[in-house]
Formats: C-alpha cells, sequence, structure tokens
C-alpha cells in the first residue's frame, strides 16, 4: 500500500514538473542548481548565533511563547515551523531548516510560472532578480524568517501580477502578506502601500462597499496587522534585542543599512553586493511590471 501510494505522488509530480518545465529546460536545470545547492548548504552548513538562539528559546519548550514580542529572534511564522521540525526531528541542525527548503520549492515554482508568462526579453532580468540572485540560496539554506518570506512575496506578485482586482483577490493578496509578515515582520511598509495602491486606484468610490462586504477578512487582517506593528514597536525597545547590538531594534536595522552604503570605498568592499542586489531589484520591478 505504502509502494502504490508512493509510486502515485511520484507520478503527480513527475507530472507537475513536466507541465511545469516543459520547453523550458534552462529554468528546469537553473531552478534544479538553485534547490541543490540550497540543500547542501543547509546540510554542510554551521549553525548560525540566530538558529540556535530561536531553537532552544522556542523550539525546546513544551509550551513555548511563539508570540513573544521581546525579541527580535521571533518571526512567529518561522518559529512555529522550527518548532513543528524540531518536534519530528529533535537536535537536528538539517531539520530546523526544512521548512526554509520546504519553502524553496514553492518559490522556484513561481518563479517558473512567471517567468513563462514574461515575453523574452523580459525574461533575462527577471532570471537576474529571481533565480540568480546572490542570497536566494543562503536565505533558504538557514533557518530564520527571510526564505519563507520571499516565497511568500514573489507568490504574492504573481496574483498581483494576474491582475485579479476582485475584492476576494485583494483580500487573498493581503492574506499572503500577512503571512509573509509573519515570517519576517518588516514588511510592514509593502502592506501599507499596498493598501493605498487598491484604495487609490482599484477601490476607488466604491469603497463602503468593500468595507461592508469584507469587514470580517479586514477586520482579522486589521489586528493581525496590529499585532505586528506592536512586536516591532515593543521589539525596538526593548534595549539590546539584537545579539552584539547596544542599540534597539529598530536604530540597530537603519544604521546597519546606513553604515553599508557609508563604506563604499575602493573596491567598494561587500557593500557593491547589496548594491549590485538592489540595482536588479529596481530595474526587475520596473521592467516586469511596466
Amino acid at each position: 500500500m505504502i509502494v502504490d501510494f508512493l509510486k502515485k505522488s511520484f507520478a503527480k509530480v513527475k507530472d507537475l514538473l513536466h507541465t511545469l518545465f516543459e520547453g523550458n529546460f534552462v529554468m528546469c536545470a537553473v531552478s534544479s542548481t538553485l534547490f541543490v545547492y540550497a540543500l547542501i548548504m543547509a546540510a554542510l552548513s554551521s549553525i548560525s548565533y540566530d538558529e540556535a538562539y530561536t531553537y532552544f528559546r522556542y523550539a525546546t519548550r513544551i509550551a513555548p511563547d511563539l508570540l513573544a514580542t521581546n525579541y527580535a529572534n521571533n518571526h512567529p511564522l518561522n518559529t512555529a515551523l522550527i518548532y513543528v521540525s524540531a518536534f519530528f526531528f529533535p537536535y537536528n541542525e538539517f531539520a530546523i531548516r526544512l521548512p526554509n527548503l520546504i519553502f524553496l520549492i514553492l518559490y522556484l515554482i513561481v518563479s517558473v510560472k512567471i517567468a513563462k508568462k514574461i515575453p523574452k526579453y523580459k525574461l533575462l532580468v527577471f532570471g537576474l532578480l529571481v533565480l540568480y540572485w546572490m542570497l536566494v540560496p543562503q536565505y533558504f539554506s538557514l533557518a530564520r524568517g527571510y526564505g519563507i518570506s520571499s516565497a511568500l512575496v514573489l507568490l504574492f506578485l504573481y496574483y498581483f501580477k494576474e491582475k485579479e482586482d476582485n475584492y476576494d483577490g485583494i483580500i487573498r493578496n493581503f492574506y499572503i502578506l500577512l503571512l509573509a509578515s509573519y515570517a519576517y515582520t518588516g514588511l510592514l511598509p509593502v502592506v501599507a502601500a499596498l493598501a493605498m495602491y487598491y484604495v487609490f486606484f482599484e477601490i476607488k468610490f466604491d469603497l463602503l462597499d468593500f468595507l461592508k462586504k469584507q469587514y470580517l477578512h479586514l477586520i482579522f487582517l486589521f489586528v493581525n496587522y496590529a499585532y505586528i506593528a506592536y512586536f516591532l514597536l515593543t521589539v525596538s525597545s526593548g534595549g539590546k534585542p539584537i545579539y552584539g547590538s547596544k542599540q534597539p531594534f529598530v536604530k540597530s536595522v537603519t544604521a546597519y543599512y546606513l553604515e553599508s552604503f557609508s563604506k563604499l570605498v575602493p573596491p567598494l568592499g561587500k557593500s557593491w553586493l547589496l548594491l549590485l542586489s538592489i540595482a536588479f531589484l529596481l530595474l526587475g520591478v520596473i521592467t516586469i511590471f511596466y
């Protein structure tokens, strides 16, 4: 029975991959290479401080406070998934990284689905932006929230590009970003920008009708986003919530990025990687959506 189940599952996955990568062997090769590379990194890389801290503070307790607001290391969705994986595979470094690897599969599938709908002259930019971005293997091979969040944001962009601007589509996009925000709480500015876009360019004068028909979803979303905002403000006022930092969370993060751009001395050191990624990001967004 188990063998038959595995055979049927394998056949379904094979059909899905065939449909997904049909006629696009380059995307198939790049996606497979990326996944294998991230898999090797997850298996061989030493555990980082952030991963170890999250594991010992949350995954080793019977009833962990998954919604704790006083530690920057707690990305609630990532923390909850680490707790589940550690429950089944305790004291295993690779196991706590498994949730991010699973979301890498989603990331690659959505990448290919988007790429198949992009004209040839835009495909190179999209490939550089999404598949060749330097931090993809690093994000998905570590037990942190960035990989999970990246996959969900890409899923949101896929639906956003489809221009499904009916009420259900709008609510769905906010739910996707809510999950992404629980994996990386710094996405609130993106959510705020999306809300303004929908109000001013899509809903417009139908705002009251939208509020009337979707008020239950909106209340639920508002409460959750309010919690995430409270989390950011609380963790920032905690004094020293970041390992090795002497400043609150928001100030530490802001100072880190300002310092990264201020050290632009020949040959630019490591800052050129950050600048190159941001350049690809801006170029990709402009090229794909306009």
